[in-house]
């Protein structure tokens, strides 16, 4: 960045390998173990992150791909060419989607307070330590960020939408 590296030019390898390789591939990965051992807060977590990666990335450069990533890709090996992009409206509303999932899950004592659930410290959640309240806010601030990316130009009916996710934040 301070050698002049410009964020927007044809040079976006750094953004596009966050959002799909270190985040994307290895939060697959993440939750494919998770799974295995009913490590739900791990689970809650790595969703977390990639609908966060995915946010930052479309609000960067607009209509990326998700379908033929990770909505409907079973795993990376599985995946030949490039993606087809997806429209970023297409992108939002997916994000959305996918974020009042996973707040539910958040809600459910099921998930969040799982016997079978794995203990995190400092050294594999530098963020918020494990603690899925925390995880939870994050997660419904996200929320309140896709609906605000939604009224400029679209639905100006979404303000209090916006107002009512941030206090739920």
């Amino acid at each position: 960045y301070k050698q002049g590296w410009e964020f927007l030019n044809m040079n976006r390898h750094p953004q596009w390998r966050r959002c799909y390789i270190d985040v994307g591939v290895n939060s697959t990965y993440l939750i494919e173990d998770a799974e295995k051992k009913n490590a739900r807060n791990y689970i809650l977590i790595a969703k977390t992150l990639r609908l966060h990666s995915l946010l930052l990335t479309t609000d960067l450069f607009g209509d990326i791909p998700v379908r033929e990533t990770f909505a409907y890709a079973a795993s990376v090996e599985d995946r030949t060419g490039s993606p087809k992009y997806d429209h970023q409206s297409y992108v939002y509303q997916y994000i959305q989607s996918e974020l009042e999932d996973l707040i539910e899950l958040y809600e459910d004592p099921e998930w969040t307070e799982c016997s079978t659930n794995s203990v995190i410290d400092e050294k594999q959640d530098r963020m918020f330590v494990g603690d899925l309240g925390k995880w939870r806010a994050f997660t419904k601030a996200l929320y309140a960020r896709v609906l605000l990316r939604q009224i400029p130009n679209q639905d100006l009916s979404k303000c209090q939408a916006v107002i009512n996710a941030v206090d739920a934040a």
